[in-house]
């Protein structure tokens, strides 16, 4: 049986923002009553919540959005909880170890599409930018609020941007029991 798990963290106005990215500000634009229909006005960075760094967010003349396909947003995921975990996959979720040169230097040589993480891994601009010029591309923060599985399906979209640095995406892991 399928299991479809949520990891993104919920983008609303005021909410906590990179120190120096734009604030988020989600207002509302049409109603119901006047218009007949609702719409918001979305004013956010490219980098807030749970998203995805293009290479180009850090690497001079990187790729953007633009240059990748659909298909390097999804891959077999495997959940790193301790720095033993860590082993062959299209996708590394770390959960649990801090990063450090260490651990990012075994990442890097796995080489895998995508590095999710949460917000206490303590993932900095260093580690952000050594993996991106490797074309790893971070993922994160992940909101981890139920047990994953060892494997399983990631799936982490961005929005279409031309030439986009960065988007938010919709992170899920889908599970096979």
């Amino acid at each position: 049986m399928r299991k479809v798990i949520d990891l993104t963290r919920e983008i609303y106005t005021g909410m906590m923002v990179y120190p120096g990215d734009p604030e988020v500000k989600i207002i509302q634009s049409h109603n119901i009553a006047e218009h007949g229909y609702k719409v918001s006005r979305l004013v956010f960075g490219s980098h807030n919540s749970t998203h995805v760094d293009a290479q180009s967010h850090m690497v001079e003349d990187g790729k953007t959005l633009s240059d990748y396909g659909v298909d390097r947003f999804i891959g077999d995921a495997l959940y790193v909880r301790r720095p033993d975990d860590i082993a062959q996959s299209e996708v590394l979720v770390v959960d649990g170890p801090k990063f450090n040169d260490s651990l990012i230097e075994r990442i890097i040589a796995i080489s895998p599409k995508m590095v999710g993480f949460v917000l206490d891994n303590d993932l900095d601009e260093e580690g952000v930018g050594k993996f991106l010029k490797e074309d790893i591309l971070p993922v994160g923060p992940l909101n981890i609020r139920e047990a994953l599985p060892d494997k399983f399906l990631f799936v982490a979209t961005p929005l279409n941007i031309r030439y986009g640095d960065g988007s938010p995406v919709r992170a899920i892991a889908i599970t096979y029991e």
